[in-house]
């Protein structure tokens, strides 16, 4: 007999969750619903300092970057750790004492190196200038 737990109209399936899960849980509080789920753990994509590849990296962990429950050690760890060692986003990340206070300071400076507008710009239409270049019979 498979067993359910249901909590406010909510039913989940405990059986059907796979043990090499992330368990993700939220509290009852004032009628919000108590629920849990087994997630994959989030991997996040190397930056190496490439300016073609910020967007996407800077997209992906925006997310820790706007999560106020993680401490700012925390979301350094998680800076090194998401990029490439050796590489120029690495340095700068090192380059600051792993302390909470310079958290602002590493991301004002990855901002600022890497994610420019002007120069995500100058790099897309470098890439489509390449683009155009290759396919033209000149």
């Amino acid at each position: 007999m498979e067993s359910f737990r249901c909590d406010s109209h909510l039913c989940i399936d405990t059986k059907s969750v796979a043990p090499d899960r992330k368990s993700v849980s939220s509290e009852v509080t004032n009628d919000v619903t108590r629920r849990n789920f087994k997630l994959p753990r989030i991997e996040f994509k190397k930056f190496d300092g490439n300016i073609r590849d910020w967007l996407s990296f800077w997209s992906q962990f925006r997310k820790e970057h706007e999560d106020s429950n993680i401490d700012l050690e925390d979301k350094i760890a998680y800076l090194i750790q998401a990029t490439v060692p050796g590489s120029r986003a690495r340095q700068l990340v090192e380059s600051f004492p792993a302390m909470g206070e310079n958290y602002d300071n590493i991301v004002s400076g990855l901002k600022f190196r890497f994610g420019r507008e002007d120069l995500q710009i100058e790099v897309y239409i470098r890439e489509l200038l390449k683009l155009i270049l290759n396919n033209c019979d000149v």
